[in-house]
């Protein structure tokens, strides 16, 4: 994965993990189970993310894990004065100095937790099956994306990239992607996706 390719050049790279489903959690080898706090935790700010990066079993790659209740953490921040903030302003400082990368793994919505992703992000990377209904779902991001730097929201998002990947993965597809995807990663002067 992109983490992966980043953390053998060398980089540190902090993995945050926006979506309740946890998949980037579970993907990077934790249990749900002996997760005690969360970015549910961090968003509503009972605790740092200091406090909850987990260290995986690959060296140079941290998580800030998932659990379910980031669901709930999603509703609560609804009626939070500047809600769609609450990622970067965790992020700022501890984390940007410690990682030389940070990866924000949103849900596939347009909910708050995915707006708070993007205004903490320095760049976006889009992975998009070629399909119609997915095309319509990347152009509506795509609309949020520009409405978000229209607002300035986040300052320093300058650059998205689409990764297509087909509806019927072939052996060679992702990886093309992925590839390409870490040649950009390390070329790019951004830090935070």
């Amino acid at each position: 994965n992109l983490a992966g390719s980043l953390a053998e050049h060398g980089y540190r790279v902090l993995c945050v993990d926006m979506d309740a489903q946890a998949n980037l959690t579970v993907g990077l080898g934790l249990n749900l189970r002996t997760i005690e706090r969360s970015m549910a935790e961090v968003l509503v700010g009972d605790t740092s993310l200091a406090e909850i990066v987990v260290p995986t079993q690959t060296p140079g790659i941290d998580v800030a894990p998932s659990t379910i209740d980031l669901s709930a953490t999603e509703n609560m921040l609804f009626s939070a004065i500047g809600r769609e903030h609450a990622l970067r302003e965790a992020l700022q400082g501890w984390a940007e100095e410690h990682y030389d990368y940070i990866i924000i793994d949103c849900p596939p919505t347009l909910g708050l937790l995915t707006i708070n992703g993007l205004v903490a992000a320095d760049s976006v990377i889009i992975p998009v099956q070629t399909q119609y209904y997915s095309l319509k779902g990347f152009s509506a991001l795509v609309n949020v994306i520009n409405q978000i730097r229209s607002r300035g929201s986040t300052p320093t998002c300058g650059s998205w990239d689409c990764c297509p990947r087909s509806s019927t993965p072939a052996p060679s597809s992702g990886g093309t992607c992925w590839t390409s995807c870490a040649r950009w990663a390390t070329t790019t002067s951004s830090r935070t996706w």
